[in-house]
């Protein structure tokens, strides 16, 4: 028997089912949302997310610092 379940992007509503396993980050992008409750985003919606824990980081991660 094999687990089965769905995924749900908590952003756009975007959905996956997957099995077994959590995707690895590179398949389609699927990461744990940051914050204080259990949420996921996909790929779109990760490459868009500003929270502070991005915007605190902005110009470290461009390269700036």
């Amino acid at each position: 028997m094999e687990g089965r379940t769905i995924l749900r992007c908590a952003d756009c509503n975007r959905t996956r089912e997957i099995s077994g396993e959590l995707p690895d980050e590179r398949e389609e992008g699927w990461v744990p949302k940051p914050g204080a409750h259990v949420a996921f985003m996909c790929g779109e919606c990760a490459a868009k997310y500003m929270g502070h824990e991005t915007s605190d980081d902005e110009a470290k991660v461009q390269g700036l610092t």
